[in-house]
C-alpha cells in the first residue's frame, strides 16, 4: 500500500520506472517521438520570440513616429511572420501528437492482453492479481500519455522560462525571486492534494470491480432472465447506486480540496504579479523604459509566472503519475505461468498414450486444506473414464491441472512417462479438446464459435459441417438465416439467441473440430435432453476409440459408458472400477447411483 506522508526522496523514488517507461514510449514510434520534441522545443521558444518582435514593433512605432515608417513596416512583418510559425508549428505538434497517442494506446492494450495470456488460472482467481490488472486496465488508455504530455510541457516550460527570465534579468534581477518563491510555497499543498486523489483511487479498485459486475448484471442477457423472474433488479440497482455515493463523495472530497488549492495557488501568484507589475508601470511612469519594453515586460512576468507555475504543477503531476505507472508495471512484473514458459526448450510430445496422476497433492493459494491429496491414475490411449463423487471432491480441479491451468503443489502428471513440467504445455493442449461446465458462449459467429477449436479449419465448411452434425446442431445452423455466418448472442446487430442446449451443442462442435488425442468434458450434457444426451455419449465414444477419453458426470447412467469409474470424495480417489464391479463393491458409488436410481424410478424414468 501506498504511503500517506510524502518527502522529496519518494518523489524521487516515484521515478524509478521512467527507464522502462521511456524504453516503452520510444518503442512505439521512433522517428513521430523525435518529431514531438523537436517541434514542442520551437513550441517553447515561439512564446518568447512572439513578445520579442510585439515589445521591438511598439518600440520601433514609439520612436519613429511621423518620421520613419520602413522601420515599423520590417518590424511588423517580422511579429507576423513569428505569429504564423507559432501558428503552423501548433498545429503540426497536435497533429504528431494525436497519431501517436492512438498507437500508444493500441500498444499498451496489446501488451497487457499479452501479459494477462502469460498468466495461469490461479493468478486470475488472486484478487490481488485482480485488483492490480483492473487498476492498469482502467490507467493504460490514459496515464502513459499523460506522462509524456508532461515531460514534453516540462521541456517547453523550461524552453519558455528560460528565454522569458532572460528579458526580466536584463531589467531587474531580483525580480525573478518575487516571480519564483511563492508558486514554490503553493505547491506543496499541490503535492499532498495528488497524494489524496491517488490514495482514495488506489483502495477503491475493488469497489470499482464490484460496480462493474453489478452493471454488468443488469446489462447482460444472460443474467438479466433471472434477475428479472426474481425481481432483484431494483436490489442490485441500489447497491450500484450506494457505491457510486461513496465514488461522489470521496470525488466530491478531492473537488473541494483542488478548489481550495488553486485558489490558494492564484492568490499567491496574483500578490506576487501584482507586486513586480507596480515595478514596471512606475519605471514606464517615470519615463525609464519605452512603451513596448513595458509591453514586453509585463507580457515577460506573465510567461515566467505561468512557466513557473506550468514546471512545478506539471512536475507533480508527474509524481502522481508515477504512482498509477508504478501500478501498470507491477502488474507486468508479475510472473507469467511456469508451466507455459516452457516452450522453445520444452518436449513436443507427439502422440498421447498414456496420462499418468503420480503422487498429486494440490491447495488453492487461498485455502489451508489440500483440494487434491495423493492421487494415482493411470490412464491409457483406449479408454474412457468417468470421474463421479459429490461437489466439490475435486474433478474439475483434476482435469484442470492435466490442462497445466494450475501448477501442481506436490506430485507430478506424466504424459507418455514424461513429466508435464518438462513439456512444452502450448504443443500439448493442441492435443487436448475440452469442454467445461462453465464453457464460453462466444458473442460471434456459428463460424468462429466452433472454428475457435482449431483455427486451421474455421474456413473449411465441409469440416465445420461434420462436426456441427457429430454435435446434433447442424440442423439449428441449416435453419438460421446466414448459416455459419450467422452472428450468435444478442450483444451485436443481428443476433441470435440459442438455448442452453444449443449452445453447449456449439461447445461440444468447437472440441470435436480439435485434432485431440485427449478428450475432456466436464458435465457435458447438464443442459441436454435425454435423446441429444445419448447421441452425443455415442459421438464421443467415438471419437474417443484408441484416443484417451476422461468425462466428469452427476449422472450415473452416462457412467456406464465409461471403461473405468473413479469416485472422488474430498480431495481423493476412494473407489474404482467398471460399473458391475463398483455395485458389486457396495461402497459410495452403489449408495449415490442408488439414490439416483429411485429418484429416476419414482418419476419412471428410464434409466437403463
Amino acid at each position: 500500500m501506498p504511503k500517506q506522508n510524502i518527502t522529496i526522496k519518494d518523489i524521487i523514488k516515484s521515478f524509478k520506472y521512467w527507464p522502462r517507461l521511456l524504453s516503452l514510449l520510444w518503442g512505439v514510434s521512433k522517428s513521430n517521438l523525435i518529431i514531438i520534441i523537436v517541434l514542442t522545443l520551437i513550441n517553447g521558444l515561439t512564446p518568447t520570440l512572439s513578445l520579442l518582435a510585439s515589445q521591438h514593433l511598439i518600440n520601433e512605432v514609439q520612436i519613429h513616429m511621423n518620421k520613419y515608417f520602413a522601420a515599423v513596416l520590417t518590424a511588423f512583418i517580422v511579429f507576423i511572420i513569428i505569429s504564423l510559425v507559432t501558428d503552423f508549428f501548433g498545429g503540426i505538434v497536435v497533429y504528431f501528437q494525436t497519431v501517436y497517442q492512438k498507437v500508444l494506446i493500441y500498444k499498451l492494450n496489446v501488451t497487457l492482453m499479452e501479459k494477462a495470456n502469460s498468466l495461469s488460472l490461479s493468478d486470475f482467481e488472486n484478487s490481488e492479481i485482480y485488483d492490480k490488472l483492473s487498476r492498469a486496465k482502467n490507467q493504460v488508455s490514459y496515464r502513459p500519455y499523460q506522462i509524456l504530455n508532461s515531460i514534453l510541457t516540462v521541456m517547453s516550460s523550461i524552453v519558455t522560462l528560460v528565454s522569458s527570465m532572460l528579458v526580466v534579468l536584463a531589467w531587474k534581477p531580483w525580480i525573478i525571486i518575487v516571480l519564483i518563491i511563492f508558486p514554490v510555497i503553493s505547491s506543496i499543498y499541490t503535492l499532498k492534494v495528488g497524494q489524496l486523489e491517488f490514495m482514495i483511487q488506489w483502495k477503491r479498485a475493488p469497489k470499482e470491480r464490484r460496480a462493474w459486475y453489478l452493471s454488468y448484471l443488469l446489462t447482460n442477457d444472460q443474467s438479466f432472465k433471472e434477475i428479472k423472474l426474481y425481481g432483484i433488479g431494483n436490489h442490485i440497482l441500489k447497491k450500484y447506486k450506494d457505491l457510486n455515493k461513496e465514488f461522489y463523495d470521496q470525488d466530491k472530497y478531492v473537488a473541494k480540496k483542488r478548489t481550495g488549492m488553486i485558489f490558494f495557488s492564484n492568490f499567491m501568484e496574483q500578490v506576487s504579479g501584482d507586486i513586480t507589475l507596480f515595478f514596471i508601470i512606475w519605471s514606464a511612469f517615470m519615463g525609464k523604459i519605452l512603451m513596448g519594453s513595458t509591453v514586453g515586460l509585463i507580457r515577460a512576468v506573465s510567461l515566467v509566472q505561468s512557466n513557473v507555475k506550468t514546471f512545478i504543477s506539471t512536475f507533480f503531476d508527474m509524481y502522481e503519475n508515477n504512482l498509477f505507472i508504478e501500478q501498470l508495471f507491477e502488474f507486468l512484473d508479475v510472473p507469467a505461468s511456469k508451466l507455459d514458459m516452457i516452450t522453445d526448450g520444452g518436449i513436443t510430445v507427439e502422440n498421447i498414450e498414456t496420462v499418468e496422476f503420480k503422487n498429486i497433492y494440490f491447495k488453492y493459494p487461498s485455502q489451508t486444506t489440500e483440494t487434491l491429496k495423493n492421487i494415482n491414475l493411470k490412464i491409457n490411449a483406449g479408454e474412457n473414464i468417468a470421474l463421479v463423487g459429490k461437489n466439490g471432491s475435486g474433478k474439475t480441479t483434476l482435469i484442470k491441472l492435466l490442462c497445466g491451468l494450475y501448477e501442481i503443489t506436490s506430485g507430478d502428471i506424466l504424459i507418455n512417462g514424461i513429466s508435464i513440467k518438462d513439456i512444452n504445455i502450448i504443443k500439448l493442449r493442441e492435443k487436448i479438446a475440452t469442454v467445461f461446465q462453465d464453457f464460453l458462449r462466444y458473442e460471434m459467429t456459428v463460424r468462429d464459435n466452433i472454428g475457435l477449436g482449431n483455427l486451421e479449419l474455421i474456413n473449411e465448411d465441409d469440416k465445420l459441417k461434420k462436426v456441427a452434425l457429430d454435435a446434433g446442431i447442424y440442423d439449428a445452423i441449416e435453419r438460421m438465416p446466414k448459416k455459419f455466418d450467422t452472428q450468435l448472442g444478442m450483444w451485436f446487430k443481428e443476433g441470435t439467441q440459442f438455448s442452453g442446449g444449443q449452445w453447449q451443442k456449439i461447445a461440444l462442435a468447437r472440441a470435436f473440430i480439435r485434432k485431440a488425442e485427449l478428450i475432456i468434458l466436464d458435465e457435458p450434457s447438464s443442459a441436454l435432453d435425454p435423446l441429444s444426451e445419448r447421441e452425443m455419449f455415442d459421438k464421443f465414444l467415438q471419437l474417443t476409440d484408441r484416443k484417451i477419453g476422461l468425462f466428469i458426470t452427476h449422472r450415473f447412467i452416462n457412467a456406464k459408458y465409461a471403461t473405468r469409474i473413479v469416485v472422488l470424495d474430498k480431495g481423493e480417489i476412494v473407489e474404482e472400477g467398471t460399473h458391475e464391479e463398483l455395485m458389486k463393491i457396495g461402497g459410495q458409488y452403489k449408495s449415490l447411483y442408488d439414490v439416483q436410481y429411485n429418484i429416476y424410478e419414482n418419476q419412471k424414468v428410464d434409466i437403463s
